[in-house]
């Protein structure tokens, strides 16, 4: 039986830009997938800071020399970093290197070590499937080049009933994927805007402000640190953004419209009232019916289109999502809207994806957008959060009327921080956020949801909300 079932990998990615020295950005023709340790105890030394040191340093100092070094993947006992193209080759292994794909375990204080193990047999057994290898690709550091690794899997400096209790635990993972398609590369990097080859003619968006018409081309594109695992909806929601924008990008911005367009989701007919002109909770929940229609369309399973009834979906009177995403109801984001619903969980801003969802105040109101990435003072955007993010770039409709405004990319500043113009739009003094993410309709919590409105029933007449037998 399975250990880890592999839709729950959690599988992240912050790949190694482009021209690194530890990106040598050679093809690689996968033979096998090699194990190793991290070798490194320390408190947090987890797989996202693994990935961020290949990202940003990738480097270690002997006698005076830097020793570039990167791998694939990086598992902990939550989640799993990808930092490689499985099919570029990485420098982890010595002869290995150019022969297999490279997991590292982590072993920090305080992880569960078990789980750790489990989570990278399972990731070791999709990548054979589908390479279409057995479990005699599977190899150890200490294979090529003798070294003491994966210290945990070995016996001393030898493979041992270790290292074959690691084994064991793959070749259970790889039965259990007999017959399914692909596993692990099923699914493809994406890509988001991040800078602009060439500036057009500029364009005005009132308040004296000028930016760049923009094209998305795919010269336009570079890869960031997208979230394109099976528990979060994240791909599926950069893409929505990315076709409404390409539709109706700039299109008008009016506070009282809702969505650009009138279209199908399943057999409910979404009506606009004012097309193109939107404005942002309504641009918001547009994204979200059309990520789930992007889904349903590319898994070719419609269930997710019958997790709520068109009553509990639509409409902006009561308990529906739709009044929810727009605030009302107590909700204060669209993260809290999709968690309530059981379709998402809030999430600290610091953990964000592109895709990801928030609501934040700013000196005149507030303003609901997706995240599309963390950004520097010199507004690019960088892989993950740190001291030196100073805002974000987001997607919503913004502006007042102006002619221009609508669904666009805009700059987010923090408030007390400074950042460069750049090429977009800035709104600045942006506090108060609160972020959220979607869940991928398998994960969806139908239960979750029989308690809010249960509970919501309740608080009506006048009860208090205690759960029914078997509720959270």
């Amino acid at each position: 039986m399975a250990s880890t079932p592999t839709k729950f990998l959690n599988i992240r990615q912050m790949i190694i830009p482009p021209g690194r020295k530890n990106r040598p950005g050679k093809h690689l023709n996968v033979a096998g997938v090699t194990i190793h340790n991290t070798d490194n105890a320390s408190k947090g030394a987890d797989a996202h800071a693994h990935a961020k040191f290949v990202a940003t340093t990738g480097y270690y100092m002997l006698n005076g020399q830097q020793h570039w070094i990167s791998w694939h993947y990086t598992v902990d006992d939550q989640e799993i970093w990808q930092s490689l193209p499985s099919d570029e080759i990485g420098w982890h292994a010595g002869p290995g290197n150019s022969k297999t794909i490279g997991i590292e375990i982590c072993m920090n204080v305080g992880i569960d070590q078990t789980a750790a193990n489990e989570r990278a047999a399972a990731l070791a057994a999709g990548l054979l499937h589908d390479y279409n290898l057995g479990v005699d690709s599977l190899y150890t550091h200490h294979k090529w080049t003798g070294k003491r690794c994966p210290v945990l899997l070995l016996n001393g400096s030898e493979e041992g009933s270790k290292w074959l209790e690691f084994k064991n635990l793959v070749e259970e993972e790889l039965a259990d994927l007999a017959g399914r398609e692909l596993v692990i590369l099923r699914k493809k990097p994406r890509y988001l805007p991040q800078e602009y080859s060439r500036e057009d003619e500029t364009i005005e968006i009132g308040d004296d402000w000028e930016i760049p018409e923009i094209f998305l081309t795919k010269s336009d594109m570079v890869s960031s640190a997208v979230m394109y695992d099976d528990l979060y909806m994240n791909s599926d929601v950069i893409d929505a953004v990315h076709e409404v924008y390409a539709d109706f990008g700039h299109r008008g911005y009016n506070l009282h419209s809702n969505f650009t367009n009138n279209f199908n989701f399943d057999k409910h007919l979404v009506k606009a009232s004012n097309p193109p002109y939107t404005m942002c909770v309504s641009s918001q929940f547009e994204i979200i019916l059309k990520a789930i229609i992007m889904y349903c369309d590319r898994t070719r399973d419609p269930k997710a289109y019958s997790y709520l009834s068109d009553r509990e979906m639509f409409g902006l009177n009561g308990m529906t999502l739709q009044n929810c995403v727009w605030e009302n109801e107590g909700c204060h984001s669209v993260g809290k809207a999709l968690s309530l619903f059981g379709m998402g969980e809030i999430v600290d801003f610091s953990q964000l994806s592109p895709g990801s969802f928030i609501s934040y105040d700013h000196p005149h109101g507030g303003h609901s957008v997706c995240f599309i990435g963390y950004l520097d003072a010199k507004a690019n955007i960088v892989q993950g959060y740190g001291k030196d993010v100073v805002g974000f770039r987001f997607f919503s409709s913004n502006g007042s009327g102006s002619s221009g405004d609508g669904l666009s990319y805009r700059n987010g500043v923090l408030t007390g921080r400074q950042m460069d113009q750049g090429a977009f739009k800035q709104a600045t003094g942006i506090h108060n956020m609160r972020c959220g993410m979607m869940y991928s309709p398998e994960n969806w919590k139908r239960e979750k949801l029989e308690y809010y409105l249960f509970s919501q029933q309740r608080i009506f007449a006048g009860v208090a909300p205690t759960p029914p037998s078997g509720q959270p």
